[in-house]
């Protein structure tokens, strides 16, 4: 879209139009089928910690991330939660789309990581722009693949790996995702543990141990990689 036709958005239009050119499918459609999607769509923004979808509920919107992260993660009936995956802007949640869809229940909940600029669709005008786009669809089909096959990485790990390999995988692969390549990751005990499926309170133990033998130093909300040859052979099934 032109800077001049920018020009004539305003408000919640102007919101959706900025939140949906994160997507490829829609900078690429036509002028029609974008207006259709502005037409539609609302725009939202939601605060940390607010729930955007509930494990066990329908959904009624099919949501865009145009800025901000979502937390997708199930909960147990003992109340210990496990991470699926997160979703960033531009990308999509297979399960809300699925279940707006399918009209059928979400299995997993959602909540805002941190506040979230988004467009919110009606499920039911969602399946109307599906049929009207070829570029949707296989936009939603290749998204829901990569998804898919996160959570299948992530149940493979939990069933074959120990929880000393897990941790020190994704220390390892958190510390190189950092675009600084930064040693030290800003993250809890509690959202470590959700991330690779197992509790607080094994995390905190095996933190301490890694810590105790100068692999990791901890700090308040932090943890440091000092070692990182020593969790690449724990990873690798080293002792």
């Amino acid at each position: 879209m032109a800077d001049t036709d920018k020009e004539r958005l305003s408000g919640s239009n102007l919101g959706v139009h900025e939140v949906l050119s994160h997507y490829g499918f829609y900078s690429s459609a036509s002028d029609r089928f974008r207006q259709m999607m502005r037409d539609i769509a609302d725009y939202i923004e939601v605060e940390r910690g607010q729930p955007l979808m509930r494990s066990g509920e329908a959904c009624d919107v099919v949501l865009f991330v145009g800025d901000g992260r979502v937390r997708v993660f199930v909960e147990g009936e003992s109340g210990r939660i496990a991470n699926l995956y997160h979703v960033h802007s531009g990308e999509c949640c297979p399960i809300n789309i699925g279940a707006s869809l399918m009209g059928v229940q979400a299995c997993a909940s959602a909540v805002a990581d941190s506040t979230v600029k988004a467009a919110a669709i009606p499920a039911t005008r969602f399946d109307m722009l599906r049929a009207e786009s070829s570029e949707l669809r296989d936009w939603i089909f290749d998204a829901t693949a990569c998804r898919y096959g996160e959570v299948v990485s992530l149940l493979r790990n939990v069933i074959t790996l120990t929880v000393d390999q897990r941790l020190a995988e994704y220390l390892l692969r958190r510390s190189a995702d950092d675009e600084h390549h930064r040693p030290t990751l800003n993250i809890t005990h509690a959202n470590l543990a959700m991330d690779i499926g197992t509790a607080r309170e094994v995390i905190n133990r095996r933190l301490k141990a890694l810590q105790s033998t100068d692999i990791v130093a901890l700090g308040r909300g932090t943890i440091t990689v000092t070692d990182p040859a020593a969790l690449e052979s724990i990873r690798d099934g080293g002792d």
